[in-house]
Formats: structure tokens, sequence, C-alpha cells
């Protein structure tokens, strides 16, 4: 396989791992996460594995792009993933050990969350897909170890920063004072400080109960606080992916609509012009 590592010479403990990654994906006692998009294992000598299923033939390579991000984000100083070896298909980092996921306290790391946040801004980075699991905690500090989503720019602007943080709103469960915090917090460590009125009202400008994506050469309508990963790769493909958290209809033009409230997202079907069918995903407990 043609790797590419961050640093020389590579770990002998590797060795295996490089040869044949594949091996190490089904062993169910050091499997860390499993979804439509990855795995995550944990492999001999203090490393982790990562598989990313390839979405299209063509698709531009996830875990080298994600292996570069790593690199860029060092060099600013930001804690994220250590980053070992990548190629096309996997990416090896160094395990962050004693770790465990943000969400188990997340109470008392909200201000730590916000100053990361901050600290990213600050640099001029932008994360497309924040979300909780974005985030490990260590007796060391807080780390960032998704970086699929991150962009760079000349300098993050209210409106790209309401955008991340309308993004993490919509996925973490957190009462009103609790978000309040964090808001405040994060304000308070931007560089230059940002108002928290003006950017807690730039953040509730973008919330809508609907929006239109173009995906899989469908006209999608999609509630945006639904809006992850899985349910796009679903988006791209409505008729082979499977999925354990979605249940996608296929409905006559005319016939019966679901419950609105419960309908996730919906499109039409057309062909030469005249409409064949409806698209509609709802939740799978709503099935």
């Amino acid at each position: 396989m043609n790797w590419k590592f961050a640093t020389e010479p590579v770990p002998a403990a590797l060795q295996p791992v490089l040869l044949d990654p594949a091996a190490f994906l089904h062993d169910s006692r050091s499997q860390l996460q499993q979804s439509a998009a990855s795995i995550v294992v944990r492999v001999p000598g203090g490393f982790v594995l990562k598989h990313f299923r390839r979405r299209k033939l063509l698709h531009a390579s996830r875990p080298l792009r994600e292996f570069r991000t790593a690199r860029l984000l060092a060099a600013h100083a930001i804690p994220s993933v250590s980053v070992v070896a990548a190629n096309r298909d996997y990416l090896i980092t160094r395990e962050i050990t004693s770790s465990i996921p943000l969400g188990d306290c997340l109470v008392r790391m909200l201000a730590r969350v916000a100053g990361l946040l901050a600290q990213l801004h600050n640099a001029g980075f932008s994360h497309s897909d924040l979300n909780l699991a974005n985030f490990v905690v260590s007796p060391t500090g807080l780390f960032l170890v998704d970086l699929e989503g991150v962009k760079w720019h000349r300098r993050v602007t209210l409106r790209q920063a309401a955008t991340d943080l309308r993004r993490l709103e919509r996925r973490a469960v957190l009462s009103a004072e609790d978000w309040q915090v964090l808001l405040s917090e994060y304000c308070r460590q931007r560089r230059p400080p940002v108002d928290s009125q003006i950017l807690g009202r730039q953040i509730q400008r973008g919330h809508r109960e609907w929006e239109v994506r173009c995906v899989g050469g469908l006209r999608w309508r999609v509630r945006p606080r639904h809006l992850n990963k899985k349910l796009r790769l679903l988006l791209e493909n409505p008729d082979t992916v499977v999925s354990p958290h979605y249940v996608v209809q296929k409905l006559p033009v005319a016939g019966a609509f679901p419950a609105v409230d419960t309908v996730i997202a919906t499109a039409m079907r057309r062909k030469w012009g005249i409409r064949q069918y409806r698209y509609v995903i709802v939740a799978a407990q709503s099935k």
C-alpha cells in the first residue's frame, strides 16, 4: 500500500498494521467506533486505525485530506490528533490515552470547548461538521479529533463563526443556560472579542424549519437540525444505502403524505420533466 508518513522511522509495532490493516478491523474487543462512513479500532503499540468507507470510486481521499489537515493544525499549535500515517483508505493516529467522549462530562467542559473553538476561529479555521463526537477529553486537555470538516480562511467572519456554532447547537443537547455559558466564553476568547448578543442573533437568524439541498441529482427539502453525515450519505444514494437510523419511503405522487412533523427530508424523482414518485425520509422509530 502507498502510505504517507508524518515522521521517520516508522514504529516497529505498526509494521503488521501497515502490511494488512483490514485484518485489524473486525476485532470487537478493540473497536472504538463504527458508522456508515468509517470504522475506528485500537491497534497494538498505542495507535488508532481509522478505515474510511469510500462513497464514490473517484472520490477525493478523505484519510489523506485529514492527514494534511492534522499537520496544518499542529503547525498552529491547535490540539488535535497526532497523525502517523495515511493512504487512500486508512488513517493511523496516536491514541489519546485515558480519554473519554466530551458528552460524558459536558457541563464541566463548556468553557474549554468554547476556548478551543475560539482558538480554532482565531487561527482562521472553520469546521463544517461540528458535533460533540468531534471532541475527546484526557487528563492533558481537550482535543479536536475529527478534522474532515476543517477549512482554512484568511479570517473567520462573524457569519462563518455563527454557522459553525449553529451546527453545534443543533446537535448538542444543552439547556439554554448551558448554551449561554458556552457562547459567552467563546465571545470573550475571540480576538478581537465579540458581542454575545450580536453573535446570538446571527446564530438564530440561520435557524430555518427547512433547507433546500441539491444532492445526488435530487432537490431535497431537509430539516437542518437533522443534517449529519449519515443523512447526507442517504441523500446521495436513497435507493441503495440502508441506514438503521432512517427509513426511506417511495410514495406515489398523488398518494397520502406522512404526518409533516415526522418527515426529515423529502424530494421528487422526475424523468424527462415528469414526476415519477416522491422520496420521504423519516426516523426509523417513526416507521
